[in-house]
């Protein structure tokens, strides 16, 4: 396996090493990730991020407020980064030097009282006697300035006159950072046809140019005012036309600093339908269902999703690795779940669901209420043959046992006692029977027939971690997004404009369990 290492610079303090050693390095602001930057404001608190792939690495962006770049060109999906490359996180003051296995050892150094040399402790902070024999790419002008000094009056004179010129270049940086607001269209749309997005641009004096992005992947650049595009669906012949996408601004100044707008938007695309009657373009029959109908304060980044997701996850035993593009499904999907009045009308089933989920058969408390969330939003109706709040089959729930207790009931029953007892122990036969406790495989599964399951389980990696890449199956994956999403929402009605409602742990999280 290819060896590699990151020579870490931070402002204020001695350049440090790492080596890298997992699959995934992580970069932000808190102490949660592998390498943070806790007193660089201009960090995300998860900003981006390394990722081996066999012998090679990538480095990608996790949505962060002020960018990654890559030898200061922006960083809008997974870049290979070749030894010797820099990376910046949000500006000039937090970056990494990437260095390959190939180069020759230039380890930071210090030396022990008898003058031998040691290697440093690669995962600890530089001692604060440490002296790194690395060179810092933006401390050449103090060192040609020493070396100029030797040299005598006319050398010093020069040099001298280089550092006044280049510090004058340093401090013009102090542009104010451009702002982007999109003007149209709106988000939520299906475009048929070439469409021209709108932006208004808030100090432009400094900007280089607008880089647009779709689902990550620039697709177009504007370099002059008024800096707008045109999306032609023809030409984005690659996409999916049934999937919602993500369009992205990022404004890049004349000194190569990025930032990624907060203002997105969330797009379809398709070829013009065939009209009959009166029918017009842009009738509900064009709009994605759900996502034209949620607003612009509900929506959320795709940092923001990696931070509720991990909040989230503190609810099951295990660990995980959140996937950039798993956490993106999940960030659409929330557009779904964004409609009030779902604790309302979970809250006529509390009993029925503690007491089929958490007292009888002893699931985790939270999970009775978000399958009921992920798949049905508590609107109890049926569904094709789907039936109650866990939309399943009453021939499926018979056939495999699951109704034993319900007598004379169906899962359609307007109380749902007999959907709630079916739904707990089809649950913990996946979750507890199946994958030993393990929530998000188990959960995967939800709607299989337990031979299916089984045979999935078996298949398995002893590291199923990286769940997003173990997992292959599309409706499984679409699942487990939808569980997040439903869960996320949930947990954090406020935070997507649900005013009226409370979270869904409120139902449970005061619950005494007498056994």
């Amino acid at each position: 396996m290819a060896k590699a290492r990151l020579i870490i610079y931070e402002a204020g303090k001695n350049p440090r090493e790492l080596e890298i050693l997992g699959d995934v390095t992580t970069f932000g602001r808190t102490k949660d990730n592998s390498v943070s930057f806790p007193n660089d404001g201009n960090v995300s608190r998860f900003h981006a991020q390394i990722e081996r792939q066999g012998d090679d690495f990538y480095v990608s962006d996790f949505g962060s407020s002020n960018g990654t770049s890559l030898n200061n060109r922006i960083v809008s999906s997974a870049k290979l980064i070749k030894d010797g490359d820099q990376i910046n996180f949000g500006g000039d003051n937090s970056y990494v030097i990437f260095k390959g296995q190939e180069e020759s050892s230039d380890e930071i150094l210090e030396e022990d009282e008898d003058g031998d040399s040691l290697s440093s402790n690669v995962n600890a902070q530089p001692n604060a006697n440490q002296k790194s024999e690395t060179p810092n790419p933006k401390s050449s002008v103090p060192v040609i300035v020493t070396a100029a000094a030797v040299l005598g009056g006319l050398a010093v004179a020069a040099v001298i006159g280089f550092v006044v010129v280049t510090q004058t270049n340093v401090l013009s940086r102090g542009c104010e950072m451009p702002e982007v607001t999109i003007l149209s269209p709106e988000t939520g749309i299906k475009i048929t046809e070439p469409t021209e997005i709108e932006v208004q641009v808030k100090n432009p004096k400094c900007l280089d140019r607008l880089a647009y992005s779709l689902d990550g992947e620039e697709i177009a650049s504007a370099e002059t005012a008024p800096y707008s595009v045109t999306l032609d669906p023809e030409n984005l012949k690659e996409i999916s036309r049934d999937a919602v996408h993500i369009l992205t601004i990022a404004v890049i100044d004349r000194n190569g600093a990025s930032k990624i707008q907060s203002d997105e938007l969330e797009l379809t695309f398709g070829k013009e339908p065939v009209k009959s009657g009166n029918q017009q373009s842009g009738s509900p029959s064009d709009a994605p269902a759900d996502n034209s109908a949620t607003p612009k304060s509900a929506q959320i980044t795709v940092a923001e999703t990696k931070t509720l997701s991990e909040q989230f996850l503190k609810q099951f035993p295990g660990s995980y690795k959140l996937n950039t593009g798993f956490l993106i499904e999940v960030q659409k999907k929330t557009a779904e779940y964004s409609a009030g009045g779902f604790s309302n009308r979970a809250l006529p089933f509390r009993d029925q669901i503690n007491h089929a989920f958490i007292e009888e058969q002893g699931l985790d408390a939270p999970l009775g209420y978000l399958l009921a969330m992920t798949r049905s939003k508590f609107d109890n109706k049926k569904n094709g043959a789907n039936e109650g709040l866990w939309q399943m089959t009453n021939d499926f729930a018979a056939s495999n046992g699951y109704n034993g207790q319900c007598g004379g009931e169906t899962l359609s029953d307007a109380k749902q006692i007999c959907a709630a007892r079916a739904a707990a122990i089809y649950t913990k036969a996946l979750v507890v029977n199946l994958f030993q406790g393990d929530v998000l495989y188990g959960v995967s599964c939800f709607g299989m027939p337990p031979s299916e399951a089984g045979q999935f389980q078996i298949s398995l990696p002893p590291d199923r971690s990286d769940f997003w890449n173990v997992i292959k199956s599309q409706k499984q994956r679409d699942m487990l997004a939808r569980f997040f999403a439903a869960g996320i929402v949930a947990e954090n009605p406020a935070r997507f404009g649900l005013k009226q409602d409370k979270p869904l742990s409120s139902l449970y999280k005061n619950l005494i369990i007498i056994k």
